[in-house]
């Protein structure tokens, strides 16, 4: 009986995390989103905190924005990337988000510039521990000029 009520406990909880918990929202032009969350599962395999949304291939804004919203009033907490500052998706998601400020702004968390860093270090944050500073400072540091820090490299030999 201990067995099965311990099963039942680790069933809801784990229920009450997966519709608690912070998820993953990628929004890009072309296929960018696609292919970058590919890329994040070839490297550490699960990406089911992650889900994203392209445009349709006709270019229908309607389309996108519908699954946009349709994802958004499912989510109790997301954390969105968008591509580009400024490009479509984020002027897609904030009109969304502008017609009912109070509904999403608890719950909606916006990083642009999106990069596979970013990515990596949100697919490696703990359920409780999400923090938009972290992957966005992860970003910033994955962003290096290769061949100069080559050449801080040398001076210091």
């Amino acid at each position: 009986m201990e067995v099965f009520t311990m099963n039942i406990i680790k069933l809801y909880i784990r229920r009450w995390r997966m519709l608690h918990m912070c998820k993953y929202l990628l929004l890009s032009h072309g296929n960018f989103c696609k292919t970058a969350l590919e890329t994040v599962k070839l490297i550490i395999g699960d990406t089911s905190d992650f889900e994203y949304i392209l445009f349709s291939e006709d270019g229908d804004l309607n389309i996108f924005k519908d699954r946009v919203k349709t994802l958004l009033d499912k989510k109790n907490k997301i954390i969105i990337f968008t591509d580009l500052y400024g490009g479509s998706p984020l002027i897609t998601l904030a009109d969304i988000i502008g017609k009912d400020i109070d509904k999403y702004k608890e719950k909606v968390s916006i990083i642009t510039g999106m990069n596979l860093n970013m990515l990596l270090e949100a697919a490696n944050q703990a359920p409780d521990d999400y923090s938009t500073n972290k992957i966005i400072n992860a970003g910033k540091m994955s962003i290096v000029d290769f061949m100069e820090s080559m050449k801080v490299g040398d001076s210091k030999r």
